[in-house]
């Protein structure tokens, strides 16, 4: 998705990130769906916007080339296409503020998230009080498939709680 920030460019430094992408397909149906994941640079929101650094500009990169991927894979009408990953930026400010190139204007009208799906009651944030951890559905494959519903679970040996969603496909 982008380089990473070194020592010299950012007080916080960040490795090179990617997009993992596995494609499953049912062999009896033939039903195929796509499975993305990634990370999102740390140290790139203040609360109800992008700060103003290497690693909130290379977020931006990475939100708005991840739009895409979205958009791109979900074109066809075969693929349910499946996204999840640590996007360092809480949902509750980024729902609220919605900063431009931020995961709410970046994803509308490409994928919907748990979160604005389900909404936020019973479901602890991921982080401290922040929910950062994110499940989304591309918009193209909403009547292939849809959340049931989604919960984090415990921290384990992790910084934050993974969150988990089960999805109905049709």
């Amino acid at each position: 998705m982008h380089k990473g920030g070194y020592p010299r460019e950012t007080t916080h430094p960040f490795p090179a990130r990617w997009l993992v992408k596995a494609t499953l397909r049912h062999r009896e149906t033939g039903r195929t769906v796509v499975l993305l994941n990634t990370h999102v640079n740390h140290h790139i929101e203040s609360g109800r916007g992008f700060e103003d650094n290497l690693n909130a500009r290379r977020a931006r990169t990475h939100l708005r080339k991840l739009a895409g991927v979205y958009a791109e894979t979900a074109a066809s009408p075969a693929v349910t296409v499946i996204g999840t990953g640590d996007y360092n930026f809480d949902y509750a400010d980024d729902s609220t503020a919605r900063p431009a190139g931020g995961i709410s204007d970046r994803f509308e009208g490409v994928a919907t998230s748990s979160y604005a799906a389900l909404g936020l009651d019973g479901v602890p944030p991921t982080l401290r009080t922040r929910w950062i951890d994110y499940v989304f559905l591309a918009d193209g494959s909403a009547e292939k498939a849809q959340f049931a519903q989604h919960r984090s679970l415990p921290r384990g040996g992790s910084d934050h709680s993974p969150l988990i969603a089960r999805i109905r496909l049709y």
